[in-house]
């Protein structure tokens, strides 16, 4: 008996239905989680990340921060069912709007002066490699600058008296600096005479001249 040798296509109807996703809230309320803890699974945005939250590109929402989890609604946003974070047990979610967020830092003060003198003082390695081109670049870009304000302030001295001289050939100098770097003529004027404000009131403050000589500068 002769019977067929290609095998029978499949139905496209039966045995179509794949596992579940395993959806649903995976964190209920008050639980503890972890930074990147997964608190939710959806398809579409049933839920909205709230604060210390955030959503992935399949809806899934995660935590930004250790705390704990509160489901809520915003005042701002009624219709939407928020999943937040909070950072400590006896916190509830929203935050009021007029006041600020809690927000962890995650630093520790340092008490040990030796410890932090290195913490003060560290450096990254490239750095370090670079230290001495770094300090003869600087020192470099010193000297070209002091040369080019003495330069200004012989040239000045012609029409104005010796102390005026420095200061305008100083703010010359230090104008071009900051052009160079991509401010505009406003920028950098109103930025030298910003420094110089709080010079003068620095020369105040230590007792090296009078409000009025301050002023008179």
């Amino acid at each position: 008996v002769r019977t067929a040798t290609k095998r029978q296509a499949g139905s496209g109807t039966k045995h179509s239905d794949s596992a579940g996703r395993r959806l649903g809230i995976k964190r209920g309320e008050g639980s503890a989680v972890g930074i990147g803890d997964i608190i939710l699974r959806q398809r579409g945005t049933k839920f909205w990340p709230g604060e210390n939250a955030n959503i992935g590109r399949d809806h899934t929402i995660i935590s930004n921060e250790s705390g704990y989890v509160r489901f809520y609604r915003d005042p701002f946003h009624p219709n939407r069912k928020l999943v937040g974070v909070a950072l400590g047990p006896e916190l509830r979610l929203p935050t009021p709007h007029w006041l600020p967020r809690v927000r962890r830092f995650g630093r520790l003060q340092v008490e040990d002066a030796h410890i932090k003198r290195q913490l003060i003082d560290w450096r990254p390695k490239k750095e370090l490699m670079l230290q001495d081109e770094i300090a003869a670049t600087k020192k470099a870009r010193a000297n070209d600058i002091e040369q080019r304000i003495a330069a200004l302030t012989e040239t000045f001295k012609a029409t104005l008296d010796a102390e005026t001289a420095a200061v305008a050939a100083e703010r010359q100098v230090y104008e071009e600096v900051l052009l160079s770097r991509g401010l505009t003529v406003d920028e950098a004027r109103a930025d030298i005479d910003a420094e110089y404000a709080y010079q003068r009131r620095l020369e105040v403050a230590k007792g090296l001249i009078t409000e009025q000589e301050a002023l008179d500068k």
